[in-house]
Order: structure tokens, then C-alpha cells, then sequence
């Protein structure tokens, strides 16, 4: 978390964002890392600050989390992707539980598994964020700012799996809603998925029917 009081903006990212590159350019305006709070406490303290957020296409960001839990080596990976493509969906199964209405996080699944604490930290229960800044089109929305005016230099970002390969049917629709909110306020495209056409009767299905 950073913030500016110039600003009068508070600056959230949910872990896997590709935060680094816009943590580098907010500190030249002016932004402090804050530390010893959580967003909650630091929005009830400055309730009339403008929230800036991180985001990424949710699938990815899922995806990775998991690549992030597990400590085996990406080149492994790399050279058994049929089997990380199985594990990736019976991982995301456990983790994320159809309940009629909504998906749920498996608690104790994350407690009893090197299982990173973060799907359930960014789904904006208590306040929509008033700016996004999405890793795909990060130097256009830091312009939006108002205030960004330098050249941005970006990190490279090797992406070592294709996320939209990876995914079964159910485990990208358990994905989709609980991060519902991300894919309509960013404009995410809900069958980005994946990298086959889909049935019209498919994507009713995948909108509409959770369990």
C-alpha cells in the first residue's frame, strides 16, 4: 500500500498485479509505503482519498498464485505442462467451492496447504476503487492519473505459460464468479479463458450457472 497526501490518493494491488513498475513510478509523485495497517484501517483514516488498484485479467492472477505456492522450479514446469495443467485445475477445485449462489474460499484447505492467503483480499466488499491500472495496458491508465507526465520504463515481463491454456471449463467458471466484479468494472473478457470458440449455449452457461 502507498499513499500521497499531495494527491489525496491511496494506492492498493493485489499480489501477482505486475505492481513493480507502477510502485517505482508513484514514489517519483510524491508516494509512501505504508506498513503496521490494513486497506480497511487506512480507508476509515482517509475516507475522502481516491483509490488507485492494481488489477490483472483474473485468470492470469489466479493462475499465478498458484505457480507462486508451489516451489518447484518454472523450468519443471515448462518440460510437464499436461500434468501442471491438472494439478493447476484440482488445486483450483479444492480451493474455490460452489455454494448455489456464490463461490467460497476453502479455508482450511488454505491453512493445511502451501496455498497463498490472497483470493479473497481483493473482491471490493467495502469499497469499488475510484482508479484502475491494469498490467495490460499499464501505461495508458497511469496517464489517466492526471499527474504521470514521464516516460514510464516498463520491466520486461516474460510470461512463461499461457494462462488461456491452462484452464478447465468449471474451474475457470469458479474463477470468473468470484472476481466477477474485476471482469465488469475492468472490462475483462469473460472467455479470455480460454483460446477456443465457445458455444453460445457454453457461455450462457458459464455467465449464468454456478454450480
Amino acid at each position: 500500500m502507498n499513499i500521497s497526501h499531495e494527491h489525496k490518493m491511496i494506492w492498493f494491488s493485489p499480489e501477482m498485479s505486475g505492481t513493480e513498475n507502477v510502485s517505482k513510478t508513484l514514489e517519483k509523485h510524491g508516494f509512501l509505503g505504508i506498513e503496521g495497517k490494513t486497506e480497511l484501517e487506512l480507508l476509515s483514516e482517509y475516507p475522502n482519498y481516491k483509490v488507485i488498484c492494481g488489477m490483472k485479467n483474473p485468470y492470469e492472477r489466479v493462475f499465478l498464485l498458484h505457480l507462486k505456492g508451489d516451489l518447484r522450479s518454472i523450468q519443471l514446469k515448462k518440460h510437464h505442462f499436461e500434468a501442471l495443467k491438472t494439478e493447476f485445475n484440482d488445486w483450483g477445485r479444492q480451493m474455490l467451492i460452489p455454494n448455489k449462489l456464490k463461490i467460497t474460499i476453502n479455508d482450511t484447505f488454505i491453512e493445511t496447504n502451501n496455498t497463498p492467503k490472497y483470493l479473497k483480499k481483493w473482491v471490493f466488499d467495502q469499497k469499488t476503487p475510484d482508479f484502475f491500472v491494469k498490467s495490460e495496458d499499464l501505461i495508458n491508465d497511469l496517464n489517466k492519473l492526471g499527474f504521470v507526465d514521464e516516460d514510464i520504463i516498463l520491466d520486461n515481463d516474460v510470461k512463461q505459460f499461457k494462462f488461456n491454456q491452462i484452464y478447465e471449463f468449471d474451474v475457470a467458471k469458479r474463477v470468473y464468479h468470484l472476481y466477477k466484479k474485476h471482469f465488469y468494472l475492468c472490462d475483462y473478457d469473460p472467455f479470455s479463458f480460454t483460446d477456443k470458440e465457445l458455444t453460445d449455449e457454453e457461455k450462457i452457461s458459464f455467465l449464468h450457472d454456478i454450480v
